[in-house]
Formats: structure tokens, sequence, C-alpha cells
């Protein structure tokens, strides 16, 4: 693919009133800047219709929550709007009746990687989901819409748009499609099965245990990872907190030991352990829950861990509390 520092395409200036036609090539570099002001579309947004021609530019960056855009199976792009007042311009009836082109780039600082053109499914063509306002710390949150986008030219879309090519399926997704993640961006991505939630002291108060617990296993000469789930036909993915490759150990952190806390964990976890089958589980808790805690836990095999001094102690299901190793 090519760099943002690669050669510029040049745009031609377009004719007035008529469906625009230039040459853009998918996986070449584009200015931003020159895209809005050759179309003459104002940049509001992750949605920008052109005031001169029958084109809408999406601009999408997989990797920046709130909005975690992504591939359902082999021919659809779920596509999260940022204003509600623009969004219905995609809806399959309204795009189809002024003859909409949709054009997708991906976004790479200051310039645009073009993906290809998309076409909207039947009407109306979206769901509903709760997201964080513009992604501000501690912004409220509001209901977008999640369109459900098919490419025009569904190999070529994918390529550029799917950070490893290899993860091309041969055929339509019909299981979890699972990519792994750096534990190094957990301090700026949500980590929680609902990646949209709202941003807390929680919330990164939960990261930072997580990427403390993460240090000292590498420390122990274990691989840590995380992962991201894309289920077919859900247009909300999975995020796993930590992951050890060289246990196949799945955890989960909660920044307090309440009931509460420790029923969301739990179906957090059995959630995953759908997807990951050989998976043992894992809690990793502030401090020791309370013993009726404890066995609540036990109970669905989850081990419990939790930091005392520079270490940690880990309480098995049926075996003794002992220092983590």
């Amino acid at each position: 693919m090519t760099s943002p520092n690669a050669r510029k395409t040049a745009l031609p200036t377009p004719p007035l009133h008529t469906l625009w036609d230039f040459d853009l090539i998918p996986g070449e570099v584009y200015e931003r800047e020159e895209l809005h002001a050759q179309l003459d579309a104002p940049r509001t947004g992750r949605i920008s219709r052109s005031k001169t021609h029958n084109v809408a530019l999406l601009f999408t960056d997989q990797d920046s929550a709130p909005y975690l855009d992504g591939w359902c199976g082999e021919q659809s792009f779920y596509y999260v709007g940022d204003d509600t007042k623009r969004q219905p311009l995609l809806a399959g009836r309204n795009a189809a009746r002024d003859n909409l082109r949709l054009l997708l780039f991906k976004v790479h600082g200051k310039h645009v990687i073009y993906a290809g053109e998309f076409t909207t499914t039947n009407d109306p063509g979206y769901v509903t989901v709760d997201t964080l306002d513009s992604g501000r710390k501690g912004a409220p949150m509001r209901t977008s819409l999640v369109f459900r986008l098919r490419p025009v030219d569904a190999r070529t879309s994918r390529q550029v748009l799917l950070h490893d090519s290899s993860l091309l399926p041969t055929g339509r997704v019909s299981r979890p499609l699972i990519s792994v993640l750096p534990i190094e961006n957990a301090a700026s991505e949500p980590c929680q099965a609902n990646p949209r939630l709202r941003l807390s002291d929680q919330e990164r108060q939960e990261r930072k245990m997580a990427l403390n617990y993460a240090s000292y296993l590498k420390e122990l000469g274990r691989s840590v990872v995380r992962h991201r789930v894309i289920l077919p036909d859900d247009p909300v993915p999975l995020l796993t907190r930590l992951y050890t490759t060289t246990t196949d150990t799945l955890t989960e952190t909660r920044c307090d030991a309440t009931r509460e806390a420790v029923r969301s964990a739990i179906g957090q976890l059995l959630d995953l352990k759908r997807i990951f089958t050989t998976a043992k589980l894992e809690l990793l808790l502030p401090v020791t829950p309370r013993p009726d805690l404890m066995e609540l836990l036990h109970s669905q095999g989850i081990t419990v861990v939790w930091p005392e001094d520079r270490s940690y102690k880990t309480a098995h299901p049926n075996l003794p509390t002992e220092e983590r190793k």
C-alpha cells in the first residue's frame, strides 16, 4: 500500500452538477482537504455530502473509539455515523432515490486512503447503538445509526481496510473473525465487551490494572495480547481485556470487588468463553473478594487474582491460594 508520503494523485476540477467521475484508485493516498475543496464537500464529520455532485464522502478510522467500524462477513461493512441529522442520507431508500455514490476513505493523519465505492443495503439498512459523543472524556452517551454498507469490489476494499490481508476469508464469515491487538494500545481504547460504554474513571482504572498485570506477566516470560472479535451480523465488536497465549488464559479486570462488579465480569468472561472455547478464565480484582463471591467465581471455573506487595496472589477453583507464578 502506498505510504502517506508517496506521490499524491492530482484531482481535476469537477464540472458542476454532474455525477462525479474522478479516477480514484483503491489503495492510493490523497489529501483530505483537497478532496473536500475539489468536491465542495464541507468537512463536517465522518460523513460529508458534496454540494455540487451526487457523492458522499465517508471516513473511517477503525482504531479509534468510539466508532469502531468493521466488517461483518465478506460483503458487509458496518459504518457508524456521527450526526443523526445527516445520517438518513445513507439509508437504502434515500441513497437509491438520490443516485448517491458512497466513497469510503481510511483516515491516515492528514491523508486518506481510498477504500472504494460502497452501496447501501435494503431500507432502512441500519441499526441503532449507544456511542460516546465525539469521543470526548466524560461526554454523555447518545444514540447513533450503524449502517450496513456493501462494497462494489469486496476483495479490494477489504485489502485496504483490513490491517492484515491474510485475514481475508474465502467465503462468507459464518463464525467470529478474530484479530490480535497489541497490549500497548489498551491505554487509549476501551476494552469492555461493549466498546461504546462511557469512558469513566472506573474504566481507566481497570485498564491501568490490566497493563500493570500484563507487565508483570511479561517479566515472567509470558506472552500477552488482546483480541478484537467481529461476530456475524453484529455491528459491535467484542474486545478482550488480556489474553495470555502461553497459558491460554482470558483475563478480565474490575476495579472493585462488589457483587455487581463480579457478576458483570462473570457474564463477560462466559460470553467470550463461547468463542475461546479452550481458554481458562481469570478475574483480576484489586483486593480479595469476600468468601461468597469467591465461591461464586469458582463455581463458574474462574480463577481469581489480586495484587499483594509486588506480586500477585491467585485462588484457583478447588485449589489453595498461591502466589502467581
